[in-house]
């Protein structure tokens, strides 16, 4: 775990972003780091402490060892996932009141939304985290109001508008989240189609699921719709002949976002400039 994501950090002034959150403790639990690096962005920002764990079994002892205002459940966990974790929660004298929240799929069935709540979650929040979604679900999980930034986004194979939207405007943490998939996520593609090959569809899966939110936050849409299509068909374990299609827009989508991201990297986009061009205009 990143150990930044356990420190607070307050709004920059001049800035239109989230307020009301000063003082606010909220854990965020996620196996996928670049997920919980999305999410602290956008609550410190907010003025929050964030402090991420990896697991249920951290969350609970976490929970045990602090009382926390809110916390962001993933629900696909090896060991404990969020279901088992939040009734583990719900069991900690003094602790079995604070708000929980999953976080699910954007195309999760309503079957297991409403599980959520059968299970003691007070609401959930689709991934990849949009600011818009989550402010309405902080607001009736905390009752605390919130203001939010807009920019529009640009339909390519990433949006890095809609990316820095998703970023509440922040290129610097659009930047680290760009960076880390650069650097950790460049091989998924090659990894999933060799997974498949041996036929370890959990892995096939697993990398996926993974990749859907964090393509999503850097405003790569179709390449997280197309993850997302190769989680649910390696779910229904489809046939051959359709695995082999999704697997790839899959590939295709995860090479053009990958150049798209290098070149960013390399300097050749400048979202300093459309973040200046939209405060002015404004």
């Amino acid at each position: 775990m990143d150990s930044s994501l356990c420190d607070p950090h307050s709004a920059d002034a001049g800035a239109e972003r989230p307020v009301g959150l000063a003082g606010m403790s909220v854990l965020v639990v996620d196996d996928n780091e670049i997920s919980q690096l999305i999410a602290a962005g956008l609550l410190t920002d907010a003025g929050a402490g964030v402090c991420g764990v990896a697991s249920g079994a951290e969350a609970v002892a976490a929970v045990q060892a602090k009382a926390y205002d809110l916390i962001l459940m993933d629900l696909q966990m090896p060991g404990m996932n969020g279901f088992q974790t939040t009734e583990e929660i719900r069991g900690i004298p003094n602790r079995a009141s604070v708000p929980i929240v999953a976080m699910t799929a954007a195309r999760a069935p309503r079957e297991e939304r409403m599980k959520c709540l059968e299970a003691g979650m007070d609401d959930f929040v689709c991934k990849p985290l949009d600011v818009r979604e989550l402010v309405g679900v902080l607001q009736r999980s905390t009752a605390r109001s919130w203001t939010v930034a807009q920019i529009e986004g640009v339909a390519s194979c990433i949006s890095f508008q809609d990316g820095l939207r998703r970023c509440l405007g922040q290129v610097e943490l659009y930047d680290r989240i760009a960076q880390r998939f650069l650097a950790s996520r460049l091989a998924d593609a090659e990894k999933t189609e060799a997974a498949i090959a041996a036929g370890d569809h959990e892995l096939a899966r697993k990398l996926a699921h993974d990749l859907t939110s964090t393509a999503g936050t850097l405003g790569a849409r179709r390449l997280s719709d197309a993850a997302l299509a190769l989680q649910v068909g390696l779910d229904d374990r489809i046939d051959a002949q359709e695995l082999a299609a999704l697997l790839r827009d899959y590939v295709s989508e995860h090479a053009a976002v990958a150049a798209a991201l290098q070149s960013y990297a390399a300097g050749e986009v400048d979202l300093t400039a459309s973040v200046q061009g939209k405060q002015h205009g404004g």
